[in-house]
């Protein structure tokens, strides 16, 4: 039983197992400083997540 009532039974293929929990889309520059996130249902974001999350961290003018 997982812990968490929102999180969902995920495939994991790096581990070929099964778990029960979230994602995250991280997108950070070459020094590997997150400028934007967001959570997802899975560790595998569909393309489309991934794309609208670099777009938005892309439009930021001055990252906070």
């Amino acid at each position: 039983m997982p812990a968490d009532q929102d999180a969902s039974k995920c495939y994991d293929p790096t581990d070929d197992e099964y778990y029960y929990g979230y994602g995250c889309t991280i997108v950070s520059t070459g020094q590997k400083i997150p400028i934007a996130a967001e959570f997802t249902e899975s560790k595998q974001a569909p393309e489309e997540t991934a794309m609208r999350v670099t777009r938005d961290a892309l439009a930021v003018a001055k990252p906070i």
